[in-house]
């Protein structure tokens, strides 16, 4: 998979770019966001009583962490559900698509990204990766909207090769668990209520507000929401599972 030309424009072409996709405003909070980074990860993990959320009848924290700002974004929501889930499962039949949860937490499952040469990382495509084992989990954090979407040549539908190619590194029993912003690719979103996408369960979180509080929601209202508007980044958030 080759990467969209963004990710290779210097910082004065992001931005401008930013403004063009969602506007002044949203690239401005951008901006002051990484400006303020290490004030506010100090204020949100030692002075900001923890809170949490509620999702599918269970209470996680919220995840504050500098790197990418998640007091600002879904990631506040993502990491402890994916943390949760995979703290569960033995991590020798985990495999992470798209390396997020490095980032932010030590992880000893696999991980498989394409672009990040990094140590203990597979770096490889995903349509040519063929592990020798079956995974009983596989989870992938907000990757999948950029698949084919954030490319040149744009292919929406890729997306749906990737996940059938996923399904055969599943064991019998396995599960393929992952996020996608609502609204970052309206093309996916389509196709997954279209039911192009052979989904088992998905569940839906909206962002309420600028304090970056989030409920769930049920579908209509999910997809109802903006990426970028009126809060910063994903504004709706779909986890969804998809059984072997």
């Amino acid at each position: 998979m080759e990467k969209h030309d963004i990710y290779n424009w210097s910082p004065k072409e992001r931005i401008v770019e930013y403004i063009r996709r969602y506007g002044l405003k949203y690239t401005f909070e951008y901006s002051m966001e990484k400006l303020f980074s290490p004030i506010l990860h100090f204020y949100y993990n030692k002075l900001k009583k923890q809170e949490f959320f509620v999702f599918n009848g269970s209470e996680y924290p919220y995840f504050y962490h500098k790197y990418r700002s998640t007091w600002a974004n879904e990631r506040i929501v993502e990491i402890p559900y994916f943390k949760a889930l995979t703290e569960s499962m033995d991590f020798k039949h985990v495999l992470e698509i798209g390396n997020v949860m490095s980032h932010y937490l030590p992880v000893r499952y696999d991980i498989l990204d394409k672009y990040e040469n990094l140590p203990n990382i597979i770096q490889e495509d995903i349509l040519s990766f063929m592990p020798e084992k079956k995974y009983k989990l596989i989870i992938s954090i907000s990757t999948f909207e950029h698949i084919g979407w954030d490319e040149n040549p744009r292919d929406p539908g890729k997306v749906i090769s990737v996940i059938e190619h996923i399904r055969k590194m599943l064991d019998k029993d396995g599960e393929l668990v992952f996020s996608v912003p609502i609204d970052y690719n309206p093309e996916l979103d389509r196709m997954i209520l279209e039911g192009k996408i052979n989904i088992f369960e998905k569940r839906y979180l909206i962002r309420k507000n600028r304090q970056n509080a989030w409920v769930e929601a049920d579908e209509k209202e999910a997809m109802q929401t903006k990426y970028g508007r009126p809060y910063f980044c994903a504004n709706g958030l779909m986890i969804a599972k998809i059984k072997n």
